[in-house]
């Protein structure tokens, strides 16, 4: 879910619609000045743990969590790799 979806469903361009969608006030700072490429594509590791810690509340126990796309990577929106307990996959 974007940060501001109405303004990213509404932004006619690629780097806008990233500014909007992501939640971190680092990244957008940086996609709003042109410096996204200076910070590290794990940078959104940070966000993979807040989204880690509803799943692991969720399923009641640790989960992986990993960035697979993000505004800081090119895309629209964030996009976690969530790695479900064995228990939970039948």
């Amino acid at each position: 879910m974007p940060y501001q979806t109405k303004r990213h469903l509404q932004a006619k361009d690629k780097k806008m619609k990233g500014f909007y969608s992501c939640y971190c006030p680092w990244i957008r700072g940086a996609i709003k000045n042109s410096t996204e490429k200076e910070l590290f594509s794990h940078f959104c590791h940070c966000s993979a743990g807040y989204t880690k810690k509803y799943w692991d509340i969720i399923f009641d126990q640790p989960t992986n969590v990993e960035p697979i796309e993000t505004p800081l990577t090119g895309g629209l929106l964030c996009k976690f790799a969530v790695q479900i307990p064995e228990e939970f996959q039948k």
